[in-house]
């Protein structure tokens, strides 16, 4: 009331019951400062963007200036010129220096009348961008010297600023300049021999590079023989890691090949497959061509002729089934327009990477990663083409782009690169794809 102080008194409410506080009112004039709005929050603002917000101070019954200081002078900012005894606005800026949660608190002063506002802010990374260096494509109408065909290229690893690149109809693996494009020199294939195809993938690990060859079971001993060889450096004869004919029981091992841990205490780890039942996931019983993860230990660097096998129920990944080692027991299990899996050791899935994630028909590839501590991957998709018409898929394969900030289950679909796909006729009828990250610090 005018010409009385405010006062303020807690009531306590019983439902359906009448309520009495008695008030004791003052004669006087409200002295002190107070905030509108008592806090402010921003939403979600990336690191290094900007966002505003304003918050007005009313003084009452003051007889000096408002002077205002400010907690955070990293991440927020404000004009802390004082303000008249009466009040003013304040204008405070939040521009995140990293990513986290972050708050401010605004201690305005005038004598000994003191009063506080708390300012919060949540930071995110700002999703990387990708900038193109190169680019042979059918798409892009350009070929490299070392090119002989364009289906020729299967798979490909990257080591000390070199691509791998596997020239699978030819038995070759180039080595090529990752950021020029040129052609080094081209490996020493001397031995490497037999299977359904003699080298198909390879790997780089510690500074040695690693290959495959497929293996496919029946009459036919070399087609059915799986063979692994390492190669110490550029310049080195490839040596057999493995030879053998245990396949697990698979049909077929080998499309491509992944390392865990080390050359020394590892495994080499693929993911098989085989003709058998399962059940679908409508319940009934169904027979297709199943998968199995199937892993050869590497002990002192011997590695073993009989694998470790352990069934992915129910989960078909189609042709060129690739699983990829993620750290802590679990994979990557991803194949021929199947969504990405991530699967255990005892084959288990785990779980599923959002359905829309990857918008179009998947390839055989996703390689997972951390920036700036956020988690994301790339995976190889291509045109779903139109109903009913099976010539018009596969084509203008590409890399999307897909952040799991908020998990792999709820994992969301950025950007895809090249953004007009590699592609304009021909069709990847086995989506056999391959990528490489390398994350140089920030």
């Amino acid at each position: 009331k005018s010409g009385y102080k405010t006062a303020t008194a807690s009531v306590s409410v019983t439902t359906n019951e009448a309520s009495v506080k008695q008030m004791n009112v003052v004669a006087g004039v409200d002295t002190g400062i107070s905030f509108n709005p008592a806090s402010t929050g921003y939403g979600e603002t990336p690191v290094g963007n900007v966002s505003g917000k304003t918050i007005t101070v009313t003084g009452s019954g003051l007889s000096s200036s408002i002077t205002v200081t400010n907690s955070d002078n990293t991440n927020f900012w404000v004009k802390e010129t004082p303000l008249p005894a009466t009040g003013g606005t304040l204008n405070i800026t939040y521009k995140p220096q990293s990513k986290g949660s972050h708050s401010t608190t605004i201690t305005c002063k005038s004598g000994d009348k003191v009063a506080t506002c708390v300012v919060t802010g949540t930071a995110s990374n700002p999703v990387p961008t990708f900038t193109e260096g190169w680019n042979f494509s059918e798409k892009n109408a350009k070929k490299a010297a070392w090119m002989e065909n364009w289906t020729n290229y299967r798979n490909m690893a990257f080591g000390n600023g070199k691509l791998y690149v596997v020239d699978a109809a030819k038995g070759v693996v180039k080595v090529i300049n990752a950021q020029t494009a040129a052609h080094i020199k081209d490996l020493n294939m001397t031995g490497v021999s037999g299977g359904a195809l003699a080298i198909v993938d390879v790997a780089y690990v510690d500074g040695k590079i690693v290959g495959t060859g497929i293996a496919t079971k029946g009459d036919d001993t070399a087609k059915a023989t799986l063979k692994a060889y390492v190669w110490d450096n550029d310049d080195a004869a490839p040596r057999c890691i493995l030879n053998t004919t245990n396949l697990g029981g698979m049909d077929r091992v080998g499309d491509a090949i992944e390392v865990e841990g080390n050359l020394t205490t590892g495994k080499l780890v693929y993911l098989g497959q085989q003709s058998r039942s399962y059940t679908t996931a409508t319940g009934t019983t169904a027979t297709g061509n199943c998968n199995s993860l199937i892993t050869y230990a590497i002990t002192n660097g011997t590695v073993a002729t009989t694998p470790v096998k352990a069934d992915v129920d129910n989960y078909i990944v189609g042709l060129s089934p690739r699983a990829i080692p993620m750290g802590g027991g679990e994979y990557w299990a991803v194949g021929q327009n199947y969504r990405p899996r991530i699967i255990n050791g005892s084959g288990d899935v785990v779980m599923d990477l959002k359905t829309d994630a990857l918008q179009s028909v998947q390839g055989n590839d996703i390689v997972s990663f951390k920036f700036k501590g956020d988690d994301y991957a790339f995976a190889t998709e291509y045109d779903p083409g139109t109903s009913g018409d099976t010539q018009s898929m596969l084509k203008n394969g590409r890399a999307a782009l897909i952040s799991g900030a908020a998990g792999w289950a709820d994992a969301t679909r950025k950007a895809y690169y090249p953004s007009t796909g590699l592609s304009s006729n021909t069709r990847n009828t086995t989506c056999s794809s391959s990528i490489c990250v390398n994350v140089n610090g920030e």
